[in-house]
């Protein structure tokens, strides 16, 4: 840096007599200026330039002298820090050799316990005659009953508190969602009834010798119930297309009044076919955009329109659709799961149900026919799971069970003939017996709880428990029901005591 200093000096120096030099030479060379002048001029501005080194030689020195400090300071300063850090490693040292007195002194503790153990296991096997290995198998008998014991307790006080919360969770959701999400529901069956005002206008509307009903029964293949002497005639089909053809045909001709052939009510077939076709269509459309799944291709939206002539235990398999949609997305929205997935899933879970195909479940057709046009194994697993024949892989395949159960078994949403009432009954009390150890099973409260009594001769309390989530079990396989079964075990115990009277 100093040298820096005097290179620059000594430019400024040249730079000068450089200067002055030329002034000279400038000087008029025909005697205009004298040469007492000339030398006044040089002198001058020799002057100057002893002046503005000066000048520039106290800036220097100044400067010299100010980096010497700064030097000087960061000297000290460094001093300083590896004092500081001498001192640090003189207390590490101290404390190391501090940490190992200490684990001497543990080891020396240690090795101490460890002989006092020893001493004290040989007197317990001189005592108890046992070997090590024989007095281990003991105590891992007795911890193991004592053990088992009490997790078992732990366990059914874990169960209650948590199946508690639950319901009361579940219940608060449920009534939460079922306002916004139910659909109206009518009673429906397999059959359709047409009723005239007397027995002269139903022939006259029918033709003669009831040509029409022959027509439609020929035509759609319907069975047409029909009593001479009633004003009333029912339509009876699996099909619900059909059957509701033949229904709009008599209703058609009621309208009209007029005595039909054979070729006119072959006509009306044809066009109430097309119009229901298109009534069809627009359904499956509608549908779609009032739910927001405008995604779903024409042929499956002609499937979700004749959902809307189907019907299963009284419940029409649109609406039961429909407000599975809605159920979905809530659940999906309160499990933090896929809304779109869930809903769809939701929708189109029963659309096997309108494409029969040999052998197979409606919710495996189902599967395959949303699989056309949407190949995410979520929304696949979600539908064909279920009904429970397949494993649930993902949060929507449980959301589709459960939307299912609560549209299903809500109150006023199905309803079961006798027939059907009794069967069930009959089958959930028949599973419960089958179980080695129960006495007697009966089913209660419409099949919603199943009370078992179990033999108290053959079966503990902890075995009762067992026997209970067995049979649930059993009857989760085996059964297709809405809602909750409840299994409840019943198991009597009698203690009895003895005393002798004595003698005054």
């Amino acid at each position: 840096m100093i040298f820096g200093i005097l290179i620059i000096f000594l430019t400024l120096s040249a730079g000068i007599i450089y200067k002055l030099t030329i002034d000279l030479r400038n000087i008029d060379k025909n005697g205009g200026v004298k040469i007492s002048e000339k030398e006044a001029l040089a002198s001058k501005k020799i002057e100057d330039a002893n002046e503005k080194s000066k000048e520039l030689t106290e800036k220097i020195s100044q400067r010299l002298t100010l980096t010497e400090e700064r030097i000087k300071d960061k000297e000290d300063f460094l001093k300083e820090k590896e004092s500081t850090l001498e001192k640090r490693v003189q207390n590490i040292n101290e404390r190391s050799d501090e940490i190992n007195q200490k684990e001497a002194h543990i080891k020396k503790e240690e090795d101490g316990l460890v002989e006092i153990e020893n001493s004290y296991f040989e007197n317990l096997y001189k005592m108890s005659g046992k070997t090590r290995e024989e007095l281990e198998d003991d105590l891992k008998k007795i911890w193991s009953l004592d053990l088992s014991d009490y997790v078992s307790r732990k366990v059914k006080q874990s169960e209650t508190i948590l199946q508690s919360n639950l319901e009361d969770r579940v219940e608060d959701e449920v009534y939460s969602i079922l306002p916004e999400a139910a659909t109206d529901y009518y009673a429906e069956s397999e059959i359709t009834t047409a009723y005239y005002s007397d027995i002269p206008e139903k022939k006259q509307i029918l033709g003669d010798d009831y040509i029409a009903l022959e027509v439609i029964k020929e035509l759609t293949q319907v069975e047409i119930l029909e009593d001479e002497n009633s004003r009333i005639i029912k339509i009876s089909m699996h099909d619900p297309i059909r059957r509701e053809v033949a229904a709009r045909v008599l209703k058609r001709l009621a309208r009209e009044k007029i005595n039909p052939d054979r070729k006119l009510v072959g006509k009306y077939i044809k066009k109430e076919k097309a119009e229901l076709a298109k009534d069809i269509k627009r359904t499956g459309d509608y549908v779609c955009k009032l739910l927001d799944l405008e995604e779903v291709p024409q042929d499956i939206r002609m499937i979700v329109g004749k959902c809307k002539y189907r019907f299963s235990y009284g419940q029409n398999l649109l609406k039961h659709m429909i407000e599975m949609t809605y159920l979905g997305e809530r659940l999906a929205e309160l499990f933090g799961a896929d809304v779109h997935i869930s809903r769809l899933a939701c929708f189109l879970h029963d659309i096997g149900k309108l494409v029969a195909e040999e052998g197979e479940q409606h919710h495996h057709i189902s599967a395959e026919l949303v699989k056309g046009f949407n190949d995410s194994d979520v929304l696949y697993n979600a539908i064909i799971a279920h009904h429970f024949d397949i494993d649930a892989k993902y949060i929507e395949s449980e959301i589709v069970r459960i939307a299912d159960s609560i549209s299903g078994s809500r109150p006023g949403a199905r309803r079961y003939s006798a027939e059907e009432y009794f069967e069930k009954i009959k089958a959930l009390e028949e599973i419960a017996s089958s179980r080695d150890g129960v006495k007697k099973a009966f089913a209660i409260q419409a099949g919603r709880e199943v009370r078992v009594l179990i033999d108290q001769n053959k079966v503990d309390d902890k075995g009762a428990d067992e026997i209970a989530k067995n049979i649930a079990k059993d009857i989760e396989d085996k059964m297709t029901y809405p809602g909750i079964i409840t299994v409840v075990g019943v198991r009597e115990t009698i203690a009895k005591a003895k005393k002798d009277a004595k003698d005054d």
